[in-house]
């Protein structure tokens, strides 16, 4: 079959890392050989697995930013985020690209899959046949000239037009197709949205709704009988540390917990912890959610699709733009409540005690998720792969 590249470049979201795991295994059980490109390398061999016999490489990321007083704009949509991704910088978005285009000429693939990775899209464009996909949240409508703003009160970063220039300088870097519009930037050969529409900040907005989530949803489960708290969490949330005190004050009960990055203090003190259970693997923690009394995490939309099938109450840490919409559409739908925490574990406990006995959300959640299960969403990842091998074919 075909050769194929999946890169990612955007943040570090287990909720890609765990997508672009099922993706590329897909494609390897249809006989492609897939090439796997990330900014955390070692935490995508980690999700794939021992079983994984493929490649897992190194893709250029920006400079680490210094953590100054004088801290970056606040993201106001999907603009202000390729700013602070290196497109604010031609010198810096050049050397990006180029190094993509480097790789990109080494392997020389079919197709090239872009999920979170605005500049391997820009590289590849016009030399590569080229899939961009990504969950609704993070993959705005490119159907539309310009980015659309989720917060209108929030000033862009910068301007269109420079970002078209330096998006352009780089292009010509490494001479790939210019873009015209800022959505030029992730319009492939062919793009798809993928996720639930229920957590789509831009559905209003698409011409097609998003084509379902990736694997299908899990069916809905009975509550659970048993006070238990499964939490996937990420040590770079600026209340971690008040979140770890407040999950030691639940006795025995039991409380699954997965936290990104964790570091070997964190872990030494939580497994002292009566009740507290540690996974070192995010997928871990989610076989537990059926067990769960309540999901704790930063309104991922992957946890989110799970807890909405499974019909689990689901409180929400959000703490960036993407995931702050996802937590706003959740309690659109009354599936989620979002928790403020400080820096004092003891009103974050008291929250979390509440969640355990709060029969409403329990009702609201297992309400959407039979109303879901009623018309369940077709999964995407056979549409994905389809769409890879025709392009592949040509």
């Amino acid at each position: 079959m075909a050769r194929l590249l999946i890169g990612w470049e955007l943040g570090a979201s287990p909720d890609l890392q765990l997508d672009i795991a099922d993706l590329a295994r897909g494609l390897r059980a249809h006989g492609h050989e897939v090439f796997v490109a990330t900014g955390d390398p070692v935490t995508a061999a980690t999700v794939l697995g021992q079983g994984w016999s493929g490649a897992v490489l190194a893709a250029p990321v920006p400079p680490l930013r210094p953590d100054l007083m004088m801290k970056p704009p606040k993201e106001g949509g999907f603009a202000d985020k390729l700013f602070t991704q290196g497109f604010n910088s031609p010198a810096v978005l050049s050397g990006m690209a180029g190094a993509w285009r480097t790789l990109l000429d080494v392997l020389a693939p079919a197709v090239v899959i872009s999920i979170g990775a605005p500049v391997l899209a820009l590289a590849a464009r016009g030399r590569n046949r080229l899939l961009v996909c990504g969950s609704g949240e993070s993959l705005p409508p490119v159907e539309l000239a310009e980015w659309p703003r989720l917060h209108a009160n929030i000033a862009p970063a910068q301007s269109n037009d420079r970002l078209l220039s330096n998006a352009n300088a780089a292009a010509r870097s490494v001479a790939a197709a210019p873009v015209t519009t800022p959505t030029d930037i992730l319009r492939g050969d062919a793009t798809i949205v993928y996720g639930l529409p229920q957590i789509d900040p831009y559905a209003a907005l698409r011409p097609q709704p998003v084509a379902g989530p990736l694997l299908p949803l899990p069916p809905p489960c009975v509550p659970a009988g048993k006070p238990a708290l499964v939490a996937t969490l990420d040590v770079h949330h600026p209340a971690i540390e008040t979140l770890v005190l407040a999950l030691t004050d639940f006795g025995k009960t039991p409380v699954h917990i997965h936290i990104r990055g964790m570091t070997a203090p964190m872990h030494n003190f939580l497994a002292q912890v009566p009740g507290i259970v540690l996974h070192a693997d995010v997928a871990a923690a989610l076989e537990m959610a059926s067990q769960a009394s309540f999901l704790l995490h930063h309104a991922s939309p992957r946890m989110a699709a799970i807890g909405i099938g499974l019909g689990v109450p689901q409180c929400l840490l959000p703490f960036n733009i993407e995931q702050n919409a996802v937590a706003d559409m959740l309690q659109r739908f009354n599936a989620g409540y979002r928790l403020e925490a400080g820096t004092d574990p003891v009103p974050v406990a008291d929250a979390l005690s509440r969640m355990f006995r709060n029969l409403d959300q329990v009702q609201n959640a297992q309400h959407l998720s039979r109303q879901l299960a009623l018309q369940p969403p077709a999964a995407a990842i056979e549409r994905l792969i389809m769409r890879a091998g025709e392009l592949a074919a040509g």
